[in-house]
C-alpha cells in the first residue's frame, strides 16, 4: 500500500502544473516534459534517462525525480536504474536547494478518496 501510494505522490507532483525556474520559461522545457510523459505512459526507464540527462546538466527537479526513482525503483517499481555514486551526491546537493519549479499546492481533496468510496484493504 505504501508503494502505491508513493507512486500516486510522484505521478501528483509530476502532473500538477508548474513554473519553471530555468531560462526556458515556465513549462517549456520539453526535454523535461517529455520525461514526465514517458513517465505517465509507463515508459520508466525512458524517463529515468532523460531526468538522468537533465539531471546532469543542473536541473534540481530532474534530480530530485531521478534520485526518488532510483532509491525507489526496486520497491516501487520492481526495476533497479544505476547511477554512479558521483551523480547520487550532486543530485542530492542539487535537489536540496530552493530552486527549481515551485512545488504546487497539497490538496488532500484530491489525494484521498472519501472514506465512504474507500474500498476495504
Amino acid at each position: 500500500m505504501k508503494s502505491v501510494a508513493f507512486s500516486v505522490c510522484l505521478l501528483a507532483a509530476l502532473s500538477a502544473p508548474c513554473a519553471s525556474a530555468r531560462p526556458a520559461g515556465p513549462n517549456n522545457d520539453p526535454a523535461f516534459q517529455q520525461a514526465v510523459a514517458q513517465y505517465r505512459e509507463g515508459r520508466l526507464a525512458a524517463a529515468y534517462g532523460r531526468f538522468v540527462r537533465l539531471a546532469n546538466q543542473g536541473d534540481p527537479d530532474a534530480a530530485r525525480i531521478a534520485l526518488f526513482m532510483h532509491r525507489y525503483g526496486p520497491v516501487l517499481f520492481g526495476n533497479y536504474w544505476d547511477a554512479q555514486v558521483e551523480e547520487i551526491e550532486m543530485w542530492t546537493e542539487l535537489s536540496s536547494g530552493p530552486q527549481g519549479r515551485p512545488q504546487p499546492p497539497y490538496r488532500p481533496e484530491r489525494s484521498v478518496a472519501p472514506a465512504a468510496t474507500r474500498r476495504p484493504g
